[in-house]
């Protein structure tokens, strides 16, 4: 699977046809929750998929449906870009404000 994000912030999930590797893509899902250009994609733990975009918002997708997981609202300026950690409990932000942020999602 491939995910996308594009300018109006709509988010699409793609299936390649695996008889056609790379020449021939499914439409699976397509959500336009964002109100401002998709600025990052990450994959998520649990099946899920990460999107960060211009509006400030992260949300979280079922990479499989689309439905939608959970929302980290609010970052205060424009988000610049996201990285998961390898054991997918730790997220790291960053924004316009030069600031980074953390958000732990390991369970204690």
């Amino acid at each position: 699977r491939l995910v996308t994000g594009d300018d109006a912030g709509r988010v699409k999930c793609w299936e390649m046809n695996e008889k056609m590797p790379g020449e021939d893509w499914t439409l699976r899902w397509t959500r336009s929750d964002h109100k401002g250009r998709i600025v990052a994609i990450q994959r998520g733990g649990g099946g899920s998929v990460l999107t960060a975009a211009l509006d400030g918002r992260i949300i979280a997708w079922d990479a499989e449906t689309g439905e939608f997981v959970f929302n980290i609202p609010n970052h205060k300026v424009w988000l610049g870009s996201m990285c998961l950690s390898e054991e997918q409990d730790l997220l790291v932000t960053d924004g316009r404000d030069n600031a980074v942020y953390l958000y732990n999602f390991a369970e204690e």
